[in-house]
C-alpha cells in the first residue's frame, strides 16, 4: 500500500445527518492522493453503516469504531496517530469542503517557504440545507515573519484574531509539526490553544478563496447540545466530572504551558510571555468574574 500525501481525520459520534455529504465532499476532491481516517466514538445511530458503505465503496476510506465513546479530544487525536501522509486535515463530519480544497492548500505548500506549517481557505457558514448564511470575513493583521509577531497577532484581541473562531484548524497542516504540539488537550478552548502551539512552530498562510463550508446547526458542539462550560468540558471528555470550570482563566494558564514547552529561543519565550502578561491585565475583570462565579457554583448546595 502506497502511502498517501495527504491524511483526512474524521472523528465522528452520532453523525448521520450530515456524515454523507461530508464524505461525498472529501471524494469530490481535485487532488486524490488521500486518505480519509474515520473514528467512530461508538455511534448510536446510522453512522457505522454508512461509514461501512462508504469505505467499501472506496479504498481510501479507513474505518476504525471504538466500542466506547471516549470524548472528543480523543477521537480528533486517534486520527492524528493513525496518520500517514506527510500532510493533515482535520474534518468534521457536518461541514463540506469545495472539490479545489486540497489542490489549493498543497499548491500553496508548494510555493511556500518550509516556516510554513499550515494552509487553509476562507471560511463560508452554510445552514442544515447546504445554504450560504455567511462569508466569515474578518480582517486579521497577521505578520508570521517570527515567532514575537505571530503570538501578538494572535493575543491582541478577542476579535481580530484567529484564535476568535479557530477554523484555520481545518486546513492543511505539516503531519510532523502537528505531532510536536499537545494535540486536541480535554479542556475548555482546546484547539485555541492548539492554534497558538503551531504558531510558535511556524507560519500559516490565509488563502483568499472560499473553500472551506462551516455548517451551523443546533446539533453543533458549541451552538446546540453544549451550552454551558461543563457540558462543553463533557464533549472533550465525557469522563470528566469538573467542579470548578473557569475556561478563560485555563485557556492562559494553557497558553503559558504551551509558551514554556514551545522550541524556540528563550529571548523570544520572554518576549511572547510579556504579550501574553499584557492579555491577562486586559481580561482582568472577566477572570475576577469568572472566579467568583465558579467559587459560588462550588459552594451553593445546588452546586
Amino acid at each position: 500500500m502506497t502511502t498517501p500525501a495527504v491524511s483526512i481525520g474524521l472523528p465522528v459520534y452520532n453523525g448521520e445527518a450530515f456524515l454523507a455529504r461530508a464524505l461525498d465532499s472529501l471524494l469530490a476532491q481535485t487532488f486524490a492522493d488521500f486518505e480519509i481516517v474515520v473514528s467512530d466514538n461508538a455511534s448510536t445511530d446510522a453512522t457505522a453503516e454508512i461509514c461501512a458503505a462508504y469505505a467499501e465503496r472506496d479504498p481510501r476510506i479507513r474505518y476504525h469504531r471504538h466500542a466506547r465513546n471516549g470524548g472528543a479530544a480523543a477521537n480528533y487525536n486517534f486520527t492524528v496517530e493513525m496518520a500517514r501522509g506527510a500532510y493533515f486535515k482535520w474534518m468534521a463530519h457536518d461541514d463540506l469542503v469545495a472539490p479545489g480544497f486540497l489542490q489549493t492548500c498543497m499548491d500553496a505548500f508548494a510555493r511556500a517557504p518550509e516556516s510554513v506549517v499550515l494552509s487553509f481557505t476562507k471560511v463560508c457558514w452554510v445552514g442544515v440545507d447546504d445554504e450560504v448564511l455567511k462569508y466569515y470575513d474578518v480582517p486579521i493583521p497577521w505578520d508570521g515573519r517570527d515567532v514575537r509577531s505571530r503570538v501578538a497577532s494572535l493575543l491582541r484581541d478577542r476579535v481580530h484574531s484567529f484564535l476568535h473562531h479557530p477554523y484555520a484548524l481545518f486546513g492543511l497542516i505539516r503531519t510532523e509539526t502537528l505531532r510536536q504540539t499537545r494535540l486536541i488537550q480535554s479542556f475548555h478552548s482546546a484547539d485555541r490553544v492548539l492554534l497558538l502551539e503551531l504558531a510558535l512552530r511556524g507560519d500559516f498562510l490565509e488563502l483568499p478563496e472560499y473553500l472551506f463550508y462551516r455548517r451551523m446547526h443546533e446539533g453543533n458542539s458549541v451552538l446546540g447540545r453544549n451550552k454551558s462550560a461543563k457540558d462543553v468540558a463533557r464533549w472533550y471528555d465525557p469522563r470528566r466530572r469538573p467542579v470548578l470550570v473557569a475556561p478563560r482563566t485555563n485557556l492562559f494558564f494553557e497558553y503559558g504551558k504551551s509558551l514554556l514547552r514551545a522550541p524556540i529561543p528563550l529571548a523570544d519565550k520572554l518576549t511572547c510571555a510579556r504579550t501574553l502578561s499584557g492579555a491577562v491585565k486586559r481580561d482582568w475583570r472577566i477572570l475576577g468574574r469568572e472566579l467568583e462565579t465558579g467559587v459560588r457554583q462550588m459552594l451553593s448546595p445546588s452546586g
